[in-house]
């Protein structure tokens, strides 16, 4: 009688638990402790092991670029701004304003010497201006490519042909003409270390934004 009494209290509490724990299973797990395969923490310890090599190589790095300061000639006449991707120069000479327009040639970005698109713009006080197009693909000269001459008013612009068409008399007395006026040698020379100078700093920005990244 009193196995009876036994076995009937027993199913008694299995169904109430039943009851109120439905997804509680007599083969439940809960409350046990599974292991990691060891192919967890092998991937695990490769994972960190490769994250602490980039953030040693990424500091490395970005040290050596800390110590790159843009250095501009003493002597250098334009005053300079703008960013990596446009840059502005201005002077003046002998009453004229001098107004000068450097783009970086996107697909050839990363190359030494950068191909660099260079307007230049001579203004005159009562408002008659030339502008020479060029291209500075080297560290000694610019190829100037086209012209144009606005004249004094609303009366319109007038652009040349090829620049290489030009008798080359004039050719030559147009590029001594821009060298009176600072676009030479030295601008050139310049110019491409600018513009190599940012791509430097560029990267620098890069490796500052791992290092936010890893937290080093």
């Amino acid at each position: 009688m009193a196995a009876l009494i036994s076995s009937l209290f027993c199913k008694t509490i299995r169904s109430s638990l039943r009851l109120y724990f439905p997804s509680i299973s007599p083969y439940s797990t809960i409350g046990t402790k599974t292991s990691q395969t060891p192919s967890v923490h092998k991937s695990s310890a490769k994972l960190t092991k490769s994250e602490v090599r980039l953030g040693r190589i990424v500091i490395d790095e970005f040290n050596k670029k800390e110590d790159e300061k843009l250095n501009v000639p003493e002597d250098f006449p334009f005053q300079i701004s703008g960013d990596t991707d446009t840059l502005f120069l201005k002077h003046h000479f002998q009453g004229e304003t001098i107004r000068v327009v450097v783009r970086k040639e996107k697909e050839n970005e990363g190359s030494s010497p950068q191909n660099l698109f260079v307007i230049v713009k001579l203004i005159r006080k009562m408002g008659i201006s030339l502008k020479f197009y060029c291209k500075c693909a080297s560290s000694t000269h610019f190829t100037i490519y086209r012209m144009q001459a606005k004249p004094r008013g609303p009366r319109a612009i007038l652009t040349s042909p090829e620049f290489s068409d030009l008798d080359e008399k004039l050719q030559k007395v147009f590029y001594s003409f821009l060298e009176a006026r600072g676009i030479d040698r030295s601008l050139a020379n310049f110019l491409q270390y600018y513009m190599t100078y940012h791509d430097g700093q560029n990267y620098k920005g890069l490796l500052y934004r791992v290092r936010k990244y890893l937290d080093v």
